[in-house]
């Protein structure tokens, strides 16, 4: 059950309770809410007007129903989640699908996803409560969707990407084994430092990815560009040099930015 569906549970249920307390002892108070000015909001009038006012302003759609499914209430989102009506009507009928089977059967979890392009997904979740009222809620997850499938390809492509400079690096150490010529000692080294190489930045990239998933803020500073130039020129001499290439570089004097260097140093890099 996600932490949102617990929480309104709790508030919906113990608000519930309020009301039927309140009904309960209705008989017993009629002379003293008969003295109650009209214009002043009794507690539990007040209590739910700012349960549907908190409700309203959630992202995510919530439907309360009575014991038997029909519905009672639905926040702002529910009654229109998507804003597109031929959309909202197929999330309005799984969301009442999705209550009726919890009333007749417990709590109930759906995944939804809409035909056509673009296309949509909708998480829908309901729970009934020890009172027979059943509390659901439905969440567009479209966009966290689509960023699951960015993430997942990416990590699968750089998975790939590892296990060819890490059997380079195993294959040309394997070859070095009893190696006496000094020229081919030489000539496999260069190419496990390039190997090497690769990889570090194959690690870099699952690392800068593991940050910006995790919400790690930005390593913003002031950064030299001459600094950020003389790195990357560093790091691609080595290369070059084996393939013939000079690299001419002219570095800027006195100019400061902020931002994160290493991300500024990839950058650079990839150019």
């Amino acid at each position: 059950m996600s932490l949102l569906l617990a929480l309104l549970t709790f508030i919906v249920g113990a608000a519930l309770g309020v009301s039927v307390a309140r009904r309960r002892t209705h008989g017993h108070n009629s002379i003293e809410a008969a003295e109650t000015p009209p214009s002043v909001p009794t507690a539990t009038g007040s209590v739910n007007e700012v349960m549907a006012l908190a409700l309203d302003t959630l992202p995510s759609g919530v439907v309360i129903a009575e014991s038997s499914g029909h519905v009672m209430y639905k926040n702002a989102a529910a009654r229109g989640i998507t804003g597109v009506r031929h959309v909202d009507v197929l999330v309005d009928e799984a969301m009442e699908k999705l209550v009726q089977d919890a009333a007749k059967t417990g709590d109930q979890q759906r995944k939804f996803d809409t035909a056509g392009s673009p296309s949509r997904s909708f998480d829908i979740r309901a729970q009934r409560l020890v009172s027979g009222h059943i509390v659901a809620t439905v969440e567009d997850v479209t966009e966290r969707a689509r960023v699951d499938s960015v993430r997942t390809d990416f990590v699968a492509n750089l998975s790939h990407e590892l296990k060819t400079p890490i059997g380079g690096i195993a294959a040309l150490a394997d070859t070095m084994i009893g190696e006496v010529d000094p020229q081919v000692i030489q000539r496999l080294t260069a190419r496990i430092v390039d190997e090497s190489y690769r990889l570090s930045h194959i690690i870099d990239d699952l690392l800068d990815l593991s940050r910006i998933e995790f919400g790690a803020a930005d390593y913003w500073e002031p950064v030299v560009l001459t600094d950020v130039v003389n790195e990357v020129v560093a790091r691609l001499q080595h290369e070059a040099t084996r393939a013939g290439i000079t690299i001419q570089a002219t570095r800027p004097v006195g100019i400061t930015v902020v931002g994160d260097r290493s991300q500024l140093v990839s950058a650079l890099e990839n150019l």
